[in-house]
C-alpha cells in the first residue's frame, strides 16, 4: 500500500476510502496467512525437519486469521452504514432550510 489517501474536505469520503483499503488489505493478508504455513511445511519436509514448527505456525495463523476476519467484518459493516458522499451535507442543508422556513414568533 504505497498510495496514501489524499485528504479532502469531506471526512466521510476519507473514511470510506480508508475502510475500503482496509478491507482489501485484510483480504490480501488473509491469503498470506493461508499460504505461509503451507510453504513452511513444504520447506521443512524437504529438509527432513519435523513439522511441529509448521503446525504451530498454522495454528497461530488460524488464530490471527479469525481475528482479522472479525475486524474485516466490522469494517464492511461500517462501510455499508456510511451515508453516500454528499448525503450528510444534503441532510444538514435540509435542516437549515427548514429552520429558515419556520415561522418566527411574534414575541421577538
Amino acid at each position: 500500500m504505497t498510495d496514501r489517501i489524499m485528504p479532502t474536505d469531506d471526512p466521510l469520503v476519507e473514511l470510506r476510502e480508508a475502510l475500503t483499503r482496509g478491507v482489501e488489505a485484510a483480504a490480501d493478508l488473509l491469503l498470506a496467512l493461508d499460504e505461509v504455513p503451507a510453504a513452511m511445511e513444504a520447506a521443512l519436509n524437504r529438509f527432513g525437519r519435523p513439522t511441529t514448527s509448521a503446525d504451530a505456525v498454522r495454528r497461530q495463523a488460524h488464530r490471527h486469521a479469525a481475528k482479522l476476519r472479525e475486524l474485516q467484518e466490522v469494517w464492511v459493516v461500517a462501510l455499508a452504514s456510511l451515508p453516500e458522499s454528499g448525503a450528510a451535507a444534503d441532510r444538514v442543508g435540509e435542516w437549515f432550510r427548514r429552520q429558515l422556513d419556520r415561522p418566527t414568533s411574534d414575541t421577538d
